[in-house]
């Protein structure tokens, strides 16, 4: 038990000072970095009325793609899933704006 509580002593103490650390170094606001106007266009491009449009469609063609298909391979249908899964997550947060009044937190650059 010594041994054990020993082991946490030099190596606990160590891991929290480093943790209380980085989270100061973090906190601290700074300037712009240079690839902030970059990721800013495509966070735009993501969430702005042509990616709805596109995802829409997507979703509406693949979930067709699916109840229609007829017998299709394992590999054809989880591509379908994928595309499925891709234009839910580019036209989510667009589309329960618009059904349902919502807006969630968009993690910003």
């Amino acid at each position: 038990m010594k041994l054990l509580k020993n082991l946490f002593v030099r190596a606990g103490l160590p891991v929290v000072g480093l943790a209380f650390w980085a989270g100061n170094a973090v906190a601290g606001t700074g300037p712009d970095m240079p690839w902030d106007s970059g990721l800013d266009k495509i966070v735009k491009n993501l969430t702005g009325k042509t990616a709805l449009a596109i995802g829409v469609l997507a979703m509406f063609a693949a979930a067709a793609a699916l109840v229609f298909g007829g017998e299709m391979s394992e590999f054809v249908r989880r591509i379908i899933l994928m595309i499925l899964a891709v234009a839910l997550m580019v036209s989510g947060a667009s589309l329960l704006n618009i059904l349902f009044g919502v807006t969630g937190a968009l993690v910003g650059f």
